[in-house]
């Protein structure tokens, strides 16, 4: 039983080949999935954050509620690293 020689050079060779065929569908398809996925997402983040911005009480957000916000958290970045 003999055993095919693996050779790097025209496997090389047929995998240029077959993405010098094949780069453009893949293209498009990223651009058009890339689309949708920020038209889908889009209008429902901005729903969420104006949800988020209209339940604080106030018409906006400062950098100086952020700030607290993130002061304040229970458990925040710097907390739950220390405690692992």
């Amino acid at each position: 039983m003999t055993h095919a020689r693996w050779r790097p050079i025209p496997l090389t060779r047929q995998v240029l080949a077959d993405f010098r065929r094949g780069w453009r569908p893949l293209v498009a398809y990223d651009i058009v999935c890339k689309f949708l996925t920020t038209a889908a997402l889009a209008p429902l983040l901005a729903a969420f954050l104006n949800l988020l911005i209209s339940s604080s009480g106030d018409p906006a957000v400062s950098n100086y509620d952020l700030i607290a916000f993130f002061l304040h958290v229970p458990y925040s970045i710097s907390e739950g690293a220390d405690s692992v």
